[in-house]
């Protein structure tokens, strides 16, 4: 049997950027360790020339790409009072390799959360790590609270608990915060109507764009992408119908009676999305039907420092030390499905360019 690496190396998930053909991934709690750490397990990646009406009505030398990174897999969207967040101390990463040498360290855009809490009341007043009291029918110091409507300013009083974020460029030594030093602000999980009467208007607030460089960006809980039976898959295939069963004419009906029970139907994940200008990712800042290099690849990594300590009781934990990578994505269920059970926490640490230490 060939070796695994001389048929995966070096794994990135490719995009064409003249032709816009997708690169995507799933793949859930697929190794020992990072099933225990759902805030750094990457589970979907996704590189693709933007196709939203706006990009498609630019000039083909304007176009952009769009690379989606998600963690936390499987959140139920009922699972108060905490609900769901980034991690402060993980560092998102989405590595591009521009030049196809199998290294994906040309372009690496970095994101690293900050929560806060905001008392409701100033300094001293109450905090709550949940959105607090949207709910028209609770009265609260001394008056009605409005629903969440807004990620700043006014609307925003009941969002006591909230996260903020920096996008970073990094091209060899030379690092670029994005955005002007503006304030990005995580869209909070959805924690209903009676607090957040609008989502869907809310989540819209949480898309940024720099008119400086083209980019966009956006952080928050959206709905899951996965669509697997999981628990029939991993008991020997034992795949099941969804409810209701039916015989006679309606067996053999597929829009009656579908094949298969979506675990993750209902279900919600945290997504980074970052849109970008072609021209600023090729090799040669070209747009791609000029560029010598229209092909890129890439992966989406998380990171933690070294050295943590746990401190006295109430105290903030410590981080320090040099970053170590704990999960990365590229290409879908390679190490969920081919790489062995004892290998899966170091390929999640290993560089691509460094596979071929893997062997069947």
């Amino acid at each position: 049997m060939k070796p695994v690496s001389k048929l995966i190396v070096p794994l990135l998930a490719s995009v064409v950027l003249a032709w816009g053909i997708t690169a995507e991934s799933a793949s859930h709690r697929e190794a020992p360790f990072i099933a225990m750490d759902p805030a750094a397990d990457n589970t979907d990646v996704y590189a693709f020339v933007s196709y939203d009406a706006a990009n498609l009505a630019r000039a083909p030398a304007d176009r952009r790409v769009t690379f989606i990174l998600n963690v936390n897999p499987g959140q139920d969207p009922s699972d108060a009072p905490n609900y769901y967040n980034f991690d402060d101390d993980v560092l998102y990463a989405v590595n591009i390799d521009n030049n196809r040498d199998g290294r994906a360290e040309d372009i690496v855009y970095e994101f690293r959360f900050k929560t806060e809490n905001r008392p409701i009341g100033g300094p001293g007043g109450l905090t709550s790590p949940v959105p607090y009291l949207g709910n028209p029918h609770i009265t609260a110091l001394g008056g009605l609270l409005q629903g969440i409507t807004a990620l700043d300013g006014p609307g925003s009083e009941g969002l006591t608990r909230r996260q903020t974020y920096t996008v970073t460029e990094v091209r060899g030594k030379n690092r670029t915060v994005l955005f002007s030093g503006r304030t990005l602000i995580a869209v909070p999980s959805n924690s209903g109507p009676a607090t957040m009467p609008n989502y869907a208007a809310l989540a819209a607030q949480g898309i940024y764009s720099d008119a400086a460089t083209g980019i966009s960006v956006f952080a928050g809980q959206r709905a899951e992408t996965f669509y697997i039976d999981l628990g029939a898959v991993f008991d020997t295939l034992n795949l099941r119908r969804y409810l209701p069963l039916l015989t006679g004419p309606g067996e053999d009906n597929d829009n009656v009676n579908p094949y298969g029970v979506n675990r993750f139907s209902g279900a919600n994940i945290s997504t980074i999305a970052i849109e970008v200008p072609i021209t600023r990712i090729t090799s040669d800042g070209k747009p791609a039907a000029a560029s010598a290099n229209p092909v890129i690849g890439m992966y989406a990594s998380t990171a933690r420092q070294k050295v943590r300590v746990l401190p006295q009781p109430g105290a903030a934990t410590l981080h320090n030390g040099p970053w170590v990578q704990v999960s990365r994505m590229a290409n879908p269920l390679v190490n969920e499905l081919i790489i062995n059970t004892p290998a899966k926490d170091a390929w999640n640490a290993a560089e691509p360019e460094n596979e071929a230490q893997f062997q069947a």
